[in-house]
């Protein structure tokens, strides 16, 4: 579940239980209110009758006392029965209308030579009571569910804004993971996400030097490394050549020399092709180049070592495929892939490389092979520079070669990508967007 919906969720879930306890601590307040309400109408009554019976007694007319009464027993639906006793007996002012109610409560105010006898409704008070506490409830549920419409709008523009500037952050480390330095993120506010912003750029800055610095060193190292290697090289021909007496041994020796001389030449080749791509002074030269002859010159350089390690390698292309590209670069990509093919399949196994027209302006290349495969933990870092892939068979090459690939196809405004399940092979692509003619 992404942080965006989390912080709504969590947010939504806060106010909920706010208002939910809200709710159920207001209700009780209501109903204890009510009841002191209830109590509070009784002792008003019997306050009332108090008073006028002690106006009665001094004026001497227990009249005035009974209309009184009368007057209190029509007008108090509450009150269920009053009497009176008078001048020695009991009179029935208002009379209960029916004997099944039993829910009564008895109040009775004596005041010699007067005394009065209350008979409240408890059905009424309940009744009343229910009534109440209904349109409280009603309105309290209408409040709670606005209350709730509005934590979530106020919910959903806070996670938005936060949303919004994690999404810049977030795009932000996408350019620093793809060493693309330097920039800057404009993120507003004093808050937590506007402190990791500044802290961001801090790293960019830093990491841009240093990416100088390597770049610097990187290309001063290889200038110096490539006239020495090319010396060497020379001299160990003309040594070769001129001295009669070596022998056998040393003859081996000195091949083995050369062979690793070309291997550290072909690295320090790579190393100055990087460099020239990250300095921006990387050429292209874009011409028409029958790329189906490309693909069928590379088959044929790579076939006797593919027969030598009992690998079937064949090619699947239209007899003359004809585009606007560079087909030396392009060609360097596929012989990358086969090479690596070569490298990771074991006898037995089949390297198909193959090229078609997926849309009218499109071309896909593809080397597919039935080897080893790469691990899902090896996956990520397979165009990274340097990126040495742990494999069974451990064989390792210089770690640019994909990289500089992907940096080839890139300048050609393609796609590159690739497939992979650890046992079944792998399958590497481009894909160009070119003018094909046929």
């Amino acid at each position: 579940m992404k942080l965006y919906h989390k912080f709504n969720i969590a947010l939504f879930a806060m106010a909920a239980a706010s208002l939910v306890s809200s709710f159920v601590l207001f209700i009780n307040f209501q109903k204890r209110e009510i009841l002191k309400s209830e109590k509070e109408k009784i002792l008003f009554v019997e306050k009332g009758i108090r008073n006028i019976i002690s106006e009665g007694i001094l004026s001497k007319d227990p009249l005035m006392i009974a209309d009184y009464l009368s007057a209190l027993g029509k007008n108090r639906p509450e009150i269920s029965a009053i009497q009176l006793f008078a001048q020695g007996r009991w009179h029935i002012i208002k009379k209960k209308k029916s004997n099944a109610e039993s829910n009564l409560i008895e109040r009775k105010i004596a005041m010699r030579p007067y005394s009065v006898k209350l008979l409240f409704s408890g059905k009424y008070f309940e009744n009343r009571r229910k009534k109440l506490l209904g349109e409280i409830l009603t309105n309290a549920l209408v409040a709670a569910f606005i209350s709730l419409l509005l934590s979530l709008v106020i919910a959903l523009a806070l996670s938005a804004n936060m949303r919004k500037r994690l999404k810049i952050l977030a795009g932000f480390s996408k350019k620093i993971s793809a060493n693309e330095f330097g920039h800057k993120v404009e993120i507003k506010g004093n808050d937590e996400i506007s402190e990791l912003g500044s802290n961001f750029n801090m790293m960019s800055e830093k990491l841009a030097e240093l990416e100088d610095m390597k770049r610097m060193f990187v290309s001063s190292v290889t200038h110096e490394l490539k006239s020495p290697l090319g010396i060497i090289s020379n001299y160990l021909d003309i040594l070769a050549k001129t001295e009669t007496g070596i022998s056998t041994e040393n003859r081996r020796n000195i091949a083995q020399i050369k062979e690793n001389i070309s291997r550290l030449s072909n690295f320090i080749n790579a190393l100055l092709s990087v460099s020239r791509i990250e300095k921006g002074k990387f050429e292209m030269h874009p011409s028409r180049c029958d790329i189906a002859r490309v693909l069928r010159d590379i088959a044929s350089f790579f076939r006797e070592k593919a027969r030598a390690k009992g690998i079937e390698l064949s090619v699947e292309a239209p007899e003359k495929l004809t585009i606007y590209a560079d087909g030396e670069m392009i060609s360097h990509v596929i012989t990358n892939f086969v090479s690596n093919s070569l490298k990771f399949t074991q006898s037995g196994g089949q390297i198909i490389i193959s090229a078609e027209r997926k849309k009218k302006n499109l071309l896909e290349i593809a080397v597919k092979d039935t080897g080893i495969g790469i691990k899902p933990q090896e996956q990520k870092k397979i165009f990274t520079a340097f990126a040495q892939i742990k494999n069974p068979e451990n064989k390792k090459g210089t770690g640019l070669g994909l990289y500089l690939s992907k940096k080839i196809i890139e300048a050609h405004k393609g796609r590159i990508g690739f497939s992979s399940r650890p046992g079944e092979g792998s399958r590497f692509w481009i894909s160009i967007p070119c003018c094909l003619r046929e």
